[in-house]
């Protein structure tokens, strides 16, 4: 910022005190100027970054919820898959149960009954 330059009178010069005051207000006007100038252009280049980092916030964000997703996709695939195979297992092992009974049907009964016998007393006992 280049300010006005302000030379007072030599002192043998016949100035008045209206010639100071006219002096002095074209030196506020000129760094009033000046300085409006330059708080402008301060504004313009804040504004401007602002809306930069704002634009790369936004962008970021974006970015974090297509990872998130994608994740949760990944997530949702895994689980998938897990639930498919848990009830693959429990259609096998129940069918190998069926089996089992209609093979040896006294032995399964003999363990039932035992089994509802300690049922009942381990009730019982409370």
């Amino acid at each position: 910022m280049k300010a006005a330059a302000w030379n007072p009178p030599s002192p043998g010069a016949q100035t008045t005190a209206i010639d100071y005051d006219r002096m002095e207000q074209k030196m506020v006007d000129s760094d009033g100027k000046q300085a409006t100038k330059t708080v402008q252009d301060a504004v313009d280049t804040a504004a401007a970054a602002a809306g930069s980092i704002a634009q790369d916030a936004g962008n970021a964000a974006s970015e974090a919820a297509a990872s998130v997703r994608e994740a949760a996709r990944k997530v949702g695939a895994a689980a998938s898959d897990i639930g498919q195979e848990a009830v693959a297992r429990g259609t096998r092992y129940g069918k190998t149960v069926v089996e089992e009974v209609e093979a040896q049907p006294m032995t399964f009964l003999l363990v039932a009954a035992a089994a509802g016998l300690v049922a009942g007393w381990l009730i019982a006992r409370r």
